[in-house]
């Protein structure tokens, strides 16, 4: 439930509730580029970064080169949640007891 819409991400750098929330912001603004670039493309990438470059309003620029913004959210959330769930699969995340030897 941590992850800002796309369209809202630049106000998780501008109002972060902890740095924690400002850590989480960096990782999810870099999962993003990661998902544009594996998913539409370096050049696409580039267009975004040109447009933003000429004064053009991020989310205005990442629709123009990409898909309708609300298709790329829920894309990028099922892409988020895939990962999450990937991550340590297999791994026992259960607390240790008092008699358990976890060294």
């Amino acid at each position: 439930d941590a992850l800002a819409p796309i369209g809202e991400l630049s106000q998780s750098f501008l109002s972060p509730e902890t740095p924690e929330h400002l850590m989480f912001a960096y990782f999810q603004a870099g999962q993003v580029v990661e998902f544009l670039i594996d998913n539409f493309g370096i050049e696409a990438f580039r267009s975004i970064l040109t447009d933003l470059a000429d004064g053009v309003l991020i989310n205005d620029a990442i629709a123009r080169h990409t898909v309708d913004l609300d298709e790329l959210e829920a894309r990028f959330q099922t892409h988020a949640v895939q990962l999450a769930q990937a991550y340590g699969a297999g791994v026992d995340w259960s607390e240790p007891g008092p008699d358990d030897n976890v060294i």
